[in-house]
């Protein structure tokens, strides 16, 4: 199996109004129905509020996954004293909704591969802004501006690789690409399959070497970063393009020339400040997470609980329906 996540999945299936923690604990009542008080205390607790700047007119960096700001903090969005910006309130639901439905399950589906003796590979596409199915251009075509003619490359060798050989792995020459000088070796070569023992993922970025910046074009300025979770905006060299992710949300990211890759494999578990433990607790919680009906090849996934996952693993031959569990919600 071959599966992976965006950076950036949350923000065009969240509520653009959760500024305060009262909406943030509504919206968690109505998205988690059998939910508890307790249940919702955990998850206030494995996503709390940072302490990062509130400066609305900084300029807005995008998490590195693995040092600094990270996916449940942003330079741009924090809390005051004693109260949690809108910014951050809105972050945070964007963030639990991106891996509750999106993120976590390659994390399962990788595991219950290699647990049922197979062999389960994970990525991460980070190339900015990396929101949902934005990846599918990197290697169905055609290219957007946002991608160097080495991601594209190296994107679609890792899936033809896969559809091959069974094995995603690219060499050390495809991962720097043709634009890069680099001699050293990126470890990309020894992509191991995902399991707890040794939890690692590809990351797919172009080089971070200048920032980028967000243009609020929108009349309704104020409820743009709401929509982009601008923390993901990588620094990816190139030269400065606007790029428009929908109507009246514009951003600045790089285009050619001077993209190159950075393509590396890093630990997914500790990944965006422990992304594994969260995870974890939304596997511990799977059986009262109402499940989605789900394509079994499908690039989009619900929330599946791992023994559902085990399940999949042993589904007969012909998989073209929806998985569906008993009782479960259909959406």
């Amino acid at each position: 199996m071959l599966v992976g996540n965006n950076a950036n999945e949350g923000p065009g299936f969240t509520p653009q109004n959760i500024t305060t923690e009262d909406n943030l604990v509504e919206w968690l009542e109505l998205t988690f129905l059998l939910f508890t008080n307790d249940d919702i205390a955990q998850v206030l607790l494995y996503y709390p509020s940072s302490n990062a700047s509130t400066n609305r007119n900084a300029t807005l960096f995008a998490t590195e996954g693995d040092e600094g700001s990270h996916s449940v903090e942003s330079k741009q969005c924090g809390h005051r004293p004693a109260t949690k910006s809108k910014c951050m309130i809105t972050k945070l639901a964007k963030n639990i909704y991106a891996e509750t439905t999106f993120v976590c399950p390659p994390y399962w589906m990788g595991s219950a591969y290699n647990d049922h003796g197979r062999s389960g590979y994970k990525y991460q596409y980070s190339v900015p802004p990396a929101t949902h199915a934005l990846d599918v251009a990197a290697y169905f075509g055609p290219t957007p501006a946002n991608v160097g003619p080495d991601m594209a490359f190296a994107f679609k060798k890792i899936w033809g690789n896969f559809i091959t050989t069974n094995n995603p792995r690219i060499s050390t020459e495809i991962a720097n690409g043709a634009s890069s000088n680099s001699t050293s070796a990126i470890d990309a070569s020894d992509w191991v399959p995902y399991s707890a023992y040794e939890p690692y993922q590809l990351n797919l970025n172009q080089l971070r070497s200048i920032h980028c910046n967000m243009s609020l074009q929108d009349p309704h300025a104020n409820l743009v970063d709401l929509f982009i979770d601008t923390s993901y905006l990588n620094k990816t060299g190139g030269t400065p393009i606007p790029y428009m992710v929908s109507v009246g949300v514009n951003l600045t990211v790089n285009g050619n020339p001077g993209l190159r890759n950075d393509i590396l494999l890093v630990d997914a578990w500790t990944w965006e400040a422990g992304r594994g433990y969260r995870c974890e607790f939304w596997r511990s919680v799977g059986p009262i997470v109402p499940e989605w009906e789900v394509p079994f090849l499908g690039l989009s996934l619900g929330v599946l609980p791992m023994d559902r996952l085990a399940d999949i693993m042993r589904f007969p031959k012909n998989h073209n329906h929806h998985l569906r569990a008993n009782g479960g919600c259909k959406k």
